[in-house]
């Protein structure tokens, strides 16, 4: 098994199961010393026609260190069955992201 921390579109299980179909153990967490930022261009969002040259409706969402140990990320946090397939779906998925290794923290009544 290993674990998955999402931040945006891995937040909504609906989504997660699209690429993780075997997922367990979904839910609400926390991350110190992350926050949200709309920072980069994604271009599967040109792929898709979702973003919007002309409006400037173009940014993806992604996250980066504050540097300060008090503030929060909200995430998800689900447990995937190890598989060379798994990893792939998750690497093709998120091909722009850095993977790091971080702790969590389960929200009260959230996981264990």
């Amino acid at each position: 098994m290993f674990t998955v921390a999402g931040f945006g579109s891995l937040l909504s299980e609906k989504s997660a199961r699209t690429t993780f179909p075997d997922l367990e153990n979904f839910a609400v967490a926390q991350i110190r010393g992350y926050r949200r930022v709309f920072a980069h261009r994604a271009p599967i969002f040109y792929e898709r026609g979702i973003a919007n040259r002309e409006t400037r409706e173009e940014s993806s969402l992604s996250c980066e260190p504050t540097g300060d140990p008090e503030s929060t990320l909200t995430v998800t946090c689900f447990d995937v069955p190890w598989s060379e397939e798994a990893v792939a779906a998750f690497v093709e998925r998120e091909h722009e992201f850095r993977f790091n290794g971080v702790p969590y923290m389960p929200l009260k009544g959230q996981g264990t």
